[in-house]
């Protein structure tokens, strides 16, 4: 090559063509391609017109040294393209044509494709003009750089840069937001519209102020911008409560980093995370977490208060105004459907506060076994149920919400234990408070079931020590009568006295007496046992009330009264004779007993599907409180001391009569006199003609 060049006389139309060869010295020419080989990138240099005048081995490799093609045919000899590898350079365009005219070219990228590079190689041209004396150009002189090395990495950079901003752009779940430095927002992904509801367009070019974060947030936010763009590292994980165009708010677990550009410049990148669910799962478990010590603390106040009834209500009240900080009140029935007792328990104030309160169908929901909410604007709205669990004053302003939960005592719903509160103390009950209103009411109606339990236990057993000593002097009596009567009938008989018949009929007496009180005592094992047999006849229930009255008549005279039958028709059926004769029994003796020596008047009557006793007397009556009890085991409504007996008799009358299929009951008015009603059913009866005319039967 260096040959070629050297005996390759300069062109005769150019002015500044280099002198001959002959007037060159060798060895400096030899010395100058030398050094032109020497430098790795290809240069080329040109005279005037173009044409090729030097050039060194790296520009001859890439099919550039073709002295013989003018400057107009560069581009299609040398194969010469712009950047995008298609189209052709204009010979205007050539960094050459550039440098001829005057101008220099820096880092012109052109595309070179010719049969020495068939796969073309990606070139950058720097072209600078050779000025003659009176600086003209005379020349110029092109170097090239290979760029297809760079350029591969460079679009190898930006294709990964593209990935990772469409990564960044379409990952699902994790919002990224980039920012400038005063923490406007310049990207904001799909991710980041989901999770924090507004759209890219919405969000671009605004602060943060204006879209999720308060005030306060967002200076901090801001300030953390200006770290992360001074000191270049990222930020801690930080957790941000945002608000959303709807109004809700979203927890996001948040960090800044900076992340270099390919431009040199640096974004301020956010990556978050939606973690409003894990933060409602921890704040769920805190809150069961202090649900389960409020149960605790509120089942430990419980053990302490003993089994005394109302100590355990009071406690109730105390211990939920304790734990929850709300008012508190327990609602027990009464015997008016719609009004309940309410006992509440005032801070500081010792003992309960009890109140009857009305509240036709506002608990029917809660007695039926289910919670209930009632929230209301004022408290001049609230029932006085509610009124009381507030612990507040009808009168006063606020607006108020209670919940009401059943009372369960045993398998029963007998309660209702209403918790309350200013909404403004502490918000509305959310479904968490409610739960944890609801175990406090089934842990105070176990509490009211033990207590319940406990003074039924304290019943029974007073009961027990009052029929152990009503019974040792019911069953004393008569022994000792019968005791007194026989002494006095073996000193007659000793003294060879006749014996009087009425002495023998009053020892009969006492004897009758002591087994009635013993069959009662087993008549009360039997039932209790669950042995008590009914042998099935068929008889008129007319005739057994006459019957007893005849049995009667004696001991009803000698206390001034008598008694009379009153039969309106046969009441045929079939029924235990023994098992009613007793119920009749016991109903008679027990008028002629509190009669007063009044008349006594059973009547006997019969509808299409039922018998009908009635044992009526003029005596002294029983309470409407007694009334309920009168049937209850041991229990009477007058002293016992004035009147006697076991307290068993109408016990035992209600167990047989509902051991028949009937039912029995009292009306009586204090000072009025009383009357026990049985009905029986008719099972298995013939149909019997009504008898239009009664018979009436009296004893003196």
């Amino acid at each position: 090559m260096v040959e070629m060049r050297i005996s390759t006389p300069p062109r005769a139309s150019s002015p500044s063509a280099p002198p001959a060869a002959s007037a060159l010295d060798f060895g400096a020419l030899v010395e100058v391609d030398a050094i032109l080989d020497a430098i790795p990138q290809p240069l080329l240099i040109v005279d005037r017109d173009g044409a090729l005048v030097q050039w060194n081995r790296a520009a001859a490799a890439l099919g550039l040294a073709r002295r013989e093609v003018p400057l107009g045919q560069w581009t299609e000899a040398l194969g010469l393209f712009r950047d995008d590898e298609e189209t052709p350079l204009r010979t205007e365009e050539l960094p050459v044509s550039r440098a001829l005219g005057g101008m220099t070219s820096e880092e012109l990228k052109i595309f070179v494709r010719n049969a020495k590079t068939p796969a073309g190689v990606h070139l950058a041209v720097s072209a600078r003009p050779l000025l003659d004396a009176e600086g003209h150009p005379r020349g110029a002189v092109l170097s090239m750089r290979d760029i297809g090395e760079a350029r591969r990495w460079h679009h190898l950079a930006r294709r990964s840069e593209e990935r990772l901003h469409t990564l960044l752009n379409t990952t699902p779940s994790v919002a990224i937001e980039t920012y400038d430095r005063k923490g406007r927002v310049v990207t904001w992904n799909r991710a980041a519209e989901r999770i924090f509801g507004w759209t890219a367009q919405e969000a671009l070019g605004k602060t943060l102020d204006q879209l999720t974060l308060d005030a306060e947030s967002t200076a901090e936010f801001e300030r953390m911008l200006q770290q992360v763009a001074t000191t270049g590292a990222p930020t801690r994980p930080v957790e941000w409560t945002c608000r959303r165009p709807d109004g809700d708010e979203v927890r996001i677990y948040s960090t800044i980093f900076a992340l270099p550009a390919l431009n040199g410049e640096v974004e301020l990148m956010c990556m978050d995370v939606d973690v409003t669910a894990r933060h409602q799962a921890e704040l769920r478990l805190r809150r069961h977490a202090s649900q389960v010590e409020a149960s605790a603390l509120f089942a430990e106040r419980l053990e302490a208060a003993g089994l005394e009834w109302n100590s355990v209500i009071e406690t109730i009240c105390r211990a939920v105004r304790e734990v929850t900080g709300d008012g508190c009140a327990v609602l027990l029935p009464t015997e008016d459907a719609a009004a309940f007792d309410g006992y509440t328990a005032r801070p500081g104030v010792p003992g309960l506060e009890h109140r009857r309160v009305s509240a036709p169908h506002l608990l029917d929901r809660v007695l039926a076994g289910r919670p209930s909410t009632l929230t209301c604007t004022g408290v001049d709205e609230l029932p006085a149920p509610a009124a009381l669990a507030c612990g507040l004053d009808v009168g006063l302003n606020g607006p108020c919400s209670i919940v009401a939960a059943p009372l369960q005592l045993g398998r029963e719903v007998a309660g209702v234990l209403m918790i309350g509160r200013r909404v403004d103390a502490g918000g509305s009950h959310d479904p968490e408070r409610v739960a944890l209103c609801t175990d406090l009411a089934r842990r105070a109606g176990m509490a009211l079931d033990n207590a319940r339990l406990y003074r039924e236990a304290e019943d029974a057993l007073r009961i027990r020590e009052e029929f152990l000593s009503v019974a040792s002097h019911e069953l004393r009596t008569p022994v000792t009568a019968l005791e007194l009567q026989l002494e006095l009938l073996l000193r007659m008989q000793a003294n060879a006295r006749e014996i009087p018949r009425d002495r023998l009929e009053l020892a009969r007496a006492q004897v009758l007496r002591l087994a009635r009180h013993v069959d009662q005592l087993l008549d009360v094992s039997r039932i209790s046992a669950g042995r008590l047999q009914l042998d099935v006849d068929r008889f008129d229930l007319g005739d057994a009330a006459r019957e007893i009255a005849a049995r009667l008549r004696d001991q009803a005279r000698r206390v001034g009264s008598t008694i009379e039958v009153s039969v309106g028709c046969e009441a045929v059926g079939a029924w235990d004779r023994g098992r009613i004769e007793q119920v009749l029994t016991n109903l008679v003796t027990n008028a002629i007993k509190y009669g007063q020596g009044q008349p006594i008047e059973i009547d006997v009557q019969r509808s299409d599907e039922y018998a009908r006793v009635s044992v009526h007397d003029h005596g002294i009556g029983i309470s409407p409180d007694d009334q309920a009890r009168v049937f209850a085991q041991f229990e009477r409504a007058v002293p016992q001391r004035r009147y006697g007996g076991l307290g068993l008799g109408l016990w035992i009358v209600r167990q047989i009569v509902e051991a028949h299929g009937g039912t029995v009951r009292v009306d009586s008015t204090p000072g009025a006199g009383s009357t026990f009603v049985v009905e029986l059913p008719l099972v298995h009866t013939d149909e019997q003609p009504a008898s239009a005319a009664s018979s009436r039967e009296a004893t003196a």
